[in-house]
């Protein structure tokens, strides 16, 4: 259903705001497994008196023991979970500091990561939105690398 669909367009949005972060490594983007065994992009919710980006990193930091430089915002959207929940994500292009070999999961948060290609979307369960989000970064990087200056 559309906004205008909706009838009451002078609702405010109440709700929760989840960033995540595309990590890239050598041509793939990290997804990490919930405890109810969805994957999506790493990060989690921002909590009262952090700034985005601290939220970001500290989430990135919880989830996996290491630090990203977060370079900008890649793409927003809104959607209401199973609960009837509100979220308005942020998704943010992150790179690594360090070494992927440096990358520790939080055994109670994370059940797995896997680090994937554009074509490999589809084999994992995961949330229409954030595959539209993965194939869209994958189609922007493949654009850039196109139209690169050839020396």
């Amino acid at each position: 259903m559309s906004y205008e669909e909706q009838g009451d367009h002078h609702k405010h949005f109440i709700g929760d705001i989840p960033q995540k972060a595309i990590i890239i490594h050598e041509g793939r983007v990290l997804i990490v497994q919930d405890d109810k065994g969805m994957w999506q992009l790493p990060g989690g919710r921002l909590h009262e008196g952090e700034t985005p980006i601290e939220g970001l990193q500290r989430e990135i930091r919880e989830e996996l023991s290491v630090e990203v430089k977060v370079v900008s915002i890649f793409d927003t959207f809104v959607f209401v979970s199973v609960s009837g929940a509100r979220h308005f994500l942020v998704i943010y292009s992150c790179e690594l500091l360090g070494d992927i070999k440096d990358i520790q999961k939080q055994e109670d948060e994370i059940k797995g990561l896997r680090w994937i290609y554009a074509d490999e979307i589809e084999s994992f369960t995961m949330w229409t939105e954030y595959k539209e989000v993965i194939r869209k970064y994958f189609e922007k990087s493949k654009l850039i690398a196109e139209n690169a200056p050839r020396w």
